[in-house]
């Protein structure tokens, strides 16, 4: 996949609109992340898991400016270091 055009945009995006940053979120778990993947299956869902085994889902809202925790999962009991989905 080329993303040169992409990356061509956004740079001249922050030449006209210096002051605008991309948003930033900071979700705090009590452990260091791994695996990170977004859902193929619903658009905006992010899948979290991190080195306590724990696996957490995030939704986003209807203008997918921001993503809220649906749900928390601890079933597993190492480390979370990859996330792939099925394709069922």
């Amino acid at each position: 996949m080329n993303l040169s055009k992409k990356y061509r945009a956004l740079k001249q995006s922050l030449k006209i609109n210096p002051k605008e940053k991309p948003d930033k979120k900071v979700y705090k778990t009590s452990a260091e992340g791994f695996a990170l993947n977004w859902n193929p299956h619903k658009i905006g869902q992010l899948v979290v898991g991190n080195v306590a085994a724990d696996l957490f889902v995030y939704n986003p809202d209807e203008s997918f400016t921001d993503w809220q925790m649906a749900a928390h999962y601890h079933y597993h009991k190492g480390s979370i270091e990859d996330i792939q989905f099925s394709p069922q």
